[in-house]
Formats: C-alpha cells, sequence, structure tokens
C-alpha cells in the first residue's frame, strides 16, 4: 500500500467471506483517504442492507470521492454528471455535505465491473443458459471483459480526477 494514504478495514474478512464469498475484497482495505494535488479525496467500500431484516448485504463495491474548493469554478455545481471529468464510468455523484464542503464521485459498479453481492448471488442461482449462449455466439464481445475494480485501481481513479480538478484552479482561485 502507498504513503501518505491512511487506509482502514471497516469490516472483518469474516463478514465479507459471508456476504460475498471469497474474492480479493476478502483481505484488502475498505476505505482510503488522502490528499493528491491538494485535492482531498476519499474512496470507500459500498455496502448497504439490501432489504431491512434480512443478512443479504448489497454491494462491495468501490466509491472515489474528490472534494471541490470552495473557490472552485465547479464548486456546488448543479448538475455534476456534466462536468466532463474523465473518470471510470464518469460522474456519478456530487453533494453539498453537512459541513457545506462539495464532493464529487464516481462508483464502480457498472457493466464490466465485478460487484462482490452480485457474484455471490450468481454462484447461488447458476449461470442462465442464454447467457451462455450468447457468450459462445460473441466470443469477444467487450461485456464479457469484466473486473473487479480493487481498491488500487479506485485510488489511482481519485488521483487522476483530483488532478483534472486543480488543472481549473486558476490563480485569482487560490
Amino acid at each position: 500500500m502507498e504513503k501518505n494514504i491512511t487506509y482502514k478495514h471497516l469490516y472483518s474478512s469474516d463478514e465479507k467471506l459471508k456476504w460475498w464469498g471469497y474474492g480479493e475484497w476478502v483481505e484488502e482495505p475498505d476505505e482510503a483517504e488522502f490528499e493528491h494535488n491538494g485535492i482531498l479525496c476519499k474512496v470507500i467500500r459500498s455496502v448497504a442492507h439490501e432489504y431491512p431484516n434480512t443478512k443479504y448485504m448489497f454491494g462491495g463495491h468501490f466509491c472515489g470521492y474528490c472534494r471541490i474548493p470552495k473557490n472552485h469554478v465547479d464548486y456546488d455545481h448543479k448538475k455534476p454528471f456534466d462536468l466532463g471529468y474523465d473518470v471510470h464510468g464518469g460522474i456519478t455523484y456530487g453533494k453539498l455535505d453537512e459541513n457545506e464542503e462539495y464532493w464529487i464521485g464516481f462508483d464502480c459498479a457498472h457493466a464490466g465491473d465485478i460487484v462482490p453481492s452480485l457474484e455471490a448471488s450468481k454462484k447461488i442461482r447458476g449461470e442462465d443458459e442464454g447467457i451462455i449462449e450468447l457468450k459462445l455466439q460473441f466470443p469477444d464481445s467487450p461485456v464479457w471483459r469484466i473486473a473487479y475494480r480493487n481498491i488500487r485501481f479506485v485510488v489511482s481513479e481519485c488521483k487522476s480526477l483530483a488532478e483534472q480538478i486543480a488543472e481549473k484552479i486558476t490563480p485569482d482561485s487560490k
């Protein structure tokens, strides 16, 4: 793991095994916080009870966030999805928090991303025959090139996003 990044384990390996089965997500940290190019960045594993009063935990994928400085042209942008930053899956989050800090972010639960809870449910259900047939007909389709976006990947994407945010800071706005 990189220096100058604070990593945290929020869930035990046993919890993650019970919720989603074995995968890279079992041993890696669940959160990271760091500053890059003067921009505060956070990586958080998304975990939510899918249905109240059940043991099923949806998620296991990461989301990455960067704080937009108050003097930045994109601070409190009303349409964060239209900001044009180049990040995995595009900007999917923009919100002013309780401290009047504006955060934008992205998630790793898109087509082509492995979401641990969905992988676990596939193992329980088995793979549908129709999907197997499609794989046989179109073996080279990019749809089948799926990957788990681990914490290293999301930290790297946050750094890229922070660099793009920092590029828009003008000398008079510093």
